[in-house]
């Protein structure tokens, strides 16, 4: 009895460092997220316009309105639309899909393809600090291929599925 004991004892012992061992960070990250404030510096944050973050365990795609106002809408006919009603439509509108990378607390996004074309180029990337707590993502762009971010737009998330 006292042997089923040890034994027992110590297979809780040994599984306990199993437990306690956090999954990996893309794990964490892995969802759907949908933005719900957005803050520049020490600016009050705004709520949020639509968007949806995606991340599986090797990919991103991002789709995010970026003005704090509802977008406007160009005519119908988008032929008919002036160059102006096309920008103030188009403009404020983030769309790139690529693949990421995790180190620590940095995320590093690649874009595959990207409404701007620009973005596309080889060697873009966007380096954010995250964070996961519960349900909630918090990003904050670091750098990209052109230097540092300064005065960059925290982007607080959460979790849809």
């Amino acid at each position: 009895m006292s042997r089923m004991y040890i034994a027992f004892a110590l297979l809780a012992l040994g599984a306990g460092p199993l437990a306690a061992q956090a999954r990996p960070g893309p794990v964490a990250l892995r969802g759907v997220w949908r933005p719900v404030e957005a803050r520049t510096g020490n600016a009050q944050g705004t709520a949020s316009q639509p968007g949806l973050y995606v991340f599986t365990e090797r990919h991103y795609s991002i789709m995010r309105v970026t003005s704090n106002a509802p977008r406007p809408n160009p005519p119908a006919t988008l032929s008919q639309a002036t160059a102006a009603q096309l920008i103030a439509a188009w403009d404020p509108f983030t769309a790139n899909a690529g693949t990421y990378t995790l180190t620590g607390s940095e995320l590093v996004t690649r874009p595959t393809v990207s409404k701007a074309p620009s973005f596309m180029t080889n060697g873009a990337f966007v380096a954010y600090s995250w964070t996961v707590r519960a349900d909630t993502l918090t990003l904050m762009p670091l750098r990209t291929q052109q230097g540092p971010v300064t005065g960059g737009t925290s982007i607080r998330l959460v979790r849809v599925e």
